[in-house]
């Protein structure tokens, strides 16, 4: 495992920098290996033009390098190309749906969190419930730092209409077992929302098993570049969403009095769009599934 380590590290060109790094900070934003930074490099220097408008030839270079980093993100989850959005951050994908979902939330319903939320999954409901008036409610944590789902039943009812929960807590490393509490929030017909932010480095997650309507992630966390998110939303869930964000390229039809949407993924993806982030989140999984998850956790 030591020669693992030692041979891995030569990946990552910071440490050519700084050969005596301990890095010890990977929840809050990962090391970028080489093959990230080539990627992107690579679409700088040789197509690095817009995507989805040009017709032209480095455009459509740039729009299928683009379009196959979310082949990439899809088949990394077991999701549909189309039930993949591209955002600036988790954040931005979290309060994206907040904004979206709170449209169909009325006063004297629920929402569902847990006390181990990171603030991305916190602060946007906080917000929507101050300006419904709606209930916010949360999972408790046990003394060992896990949740406790004694009363899950009691807690996620009739009028809960969003369950939001994190997948592995940023701050204790808790690993949580969300699915009984995706079961339950199916069974009286909420939206379940995973935050896979953390745990996304460390578990093989497969959204068709977890059986959630919406998960988000961010790249940097996973060894590619920052500025780039995921959201992941089940085809029939989206469909039922109004876009967060407008703007270019999102647009169907539009005259000097109304606009409409693409389908999506598109509807959700307003202006240009973090092209060269996207790339390199695509090589970023192509390095990380060199990999057992085996040999990862060891």
């Amino acid at each position: 495992m030591d020669a693992l380590i030692a041979n891995t590290k030569k990946d990552f060109p910071i440490f050519k920098k700084h050969p005596n790094l301990v890095y010890l900070d990977s929840a809050a934003t990962a090391l970028v290996p080489q093959i990230v930074l080539d990627a992107m490099n690579e679409y700088y220097t040789s197509y690095g033009v817009n995507i989805h408008r040009g017709l032209y030839t480095l455009s459509d270079e740039a729009t299928n390098a683009f379009e196959y980093a979310r082949k990439k993100v899809a088949m990394f989850l077991n999701a549909k190309p189309k039930e993949i959005i591209v955002t600036s951050s988790a954040t931005a994908g979290l309060n994206g749906l907040a904004l979206s979902l709170s449209k169909s939330i009325k006063s004297g319903e629920n929402i569902v969190l847990s006390q181990l939320e990171h603030h991305a999954n916190l602060i946007p409901w906080q917000q929507i419930v101050k300006k419904i008036g709606c209930e916010l409610r949360f999972i408790e944590l046990k003394e060992n730092t896990e949740l406790d789902l004694s009363n899950l039943e009691s807690l996620i009812d009739e009028r809960t209409k969003v369950v939001s929960i994190t997948m592995q807590s940023n701050a204790l490393g808790t690993m949580v077992d969300v699915r009984p509490i995706v079961k339950r929030t199916r069974a009286v017909g909420a939206v379940s929302i995973l935050d896979a932010s953390q745990a996304i480095v460390h578990q093989a997650i497969d959204v068709k098993q977890l059986g959630c309507d919406a998960l988000v992630f961010s790249g940097h966390k996973l060894y590619g570049p920052t500025g780039i998110g995921i959201v992941y939303g089940r085809t029939d869930f989206l469909s039922t969403l109004e876009p967060w964000i407008f703007g270019g390229d999102m647009i169907d039809a539009v005259s000097y009095e109304m606009a409409t949407w693409k389908d999506i993924p598109h509807k959700f993806e307003a202006g240009t769009p973090p092209i060269a982030e996207m790339i390199g989140l695509g090589a970023a999984i192509d390095y990380m599934q060199q990999f057992s998850w085996k040999k990862i956790k060891k």
